[in-house]
């Protein structure tokens, strides 16, 4: 008898039960503890701002916890900032079935993810799956456009990478990845 394994099964799991979440967004917190304010430029504050109440908790749920396995400053606001590039932008109009079709195409086609992902600009009609296949990359511009650090840039640019051999950057991915970092209680 053979058994068919999806590559990333428990991955796909986890962020089928993000998505759930993200279509609860009344149950998560969202506002940016004083603390971590403190620790951004104020543009990067107005980008946060910006995005959906279920990124924002996610976010924060990552920050929270790097800070709480005392990470430098520089992890804690890059897991801070990791998904800034979800915001709506000239290239997508962000929509949950683009979240969906990411999440699906990771999992069962990853090399079709790849080849639109790696287009210079979004193919006709795929510019939110485009976006958020490149969402790493676009977030370390916006991070280094409101003026954060370097590091926290080169972080948030690969937080999506699959081979990792940077200490900081691996706990980044883990924590990301985590289910106790999933807003809206979902698990």
């Amino acid at each position: 008898m053979m058994t068919l394994a999806l590559p990333h099964l428990d991955r796909l799991a986890y962020r089928l039960a993000q998505i759930i979440a993200y279509l609860r967004p009344a149950r998560t917190t969202a506002v940016m503890p004083p603390a971590f304010a403190a620790m951004l430029p104020p543009d990067a504050i107005c980008a946060f701002d910006a995005l959906a109440a279920s990124d924002r908790a996610h976010l924060i749920a990552v920050a929270t916890e790097l800070r709480a396995r005392g990470s430098s400053d520089e992890l804690v606001i890059a897991g801070l900032l990791h998904d800034i590039g979800k915001l709506p932008s000239k290239f997508q109009s962000l929509a949950l079935t683009q979240r969906v079709a990411k999440v699906a195409l990771t999992a069962i086609a990853p090399s079709l993810l790849v080849r639109i992902a790696t287009r210079p600009t979004p193919p006709r009609g795929m510019s939110g799956l485009w976006a958020y296949a490149n969402h790493a990359r676009i977030g370390a511009g916006i991070a280094r456009d409101a003026g954060c650090d370097e590091r926290v840039c080169w972080l948030i640019a690969h937080h999506e990478d699959t081979e990792v051999t940077d200490p900081e950057l691996r706990l980044l991915i883990a924590i990301d990845d985590s289910r106790s970092v999933i807003p809206g209680g979902a698990r």
